[in-house]
């Protein structure tokens, strides 16, 4: 893959990360 194919992987990885934090803090 591409270095900016490995960027958009990361930061979606981040950001779904970030998300499961929000939810679990949601519920």
């Amino acid at each position: 893959p591409s270095r900016y194919e490995q960027l958009a992987e990361a930061i979606r990885a981040r950001m779904d990360g970030h998300f499961d934090k929000v939810l679990k803090q949601a519920v």
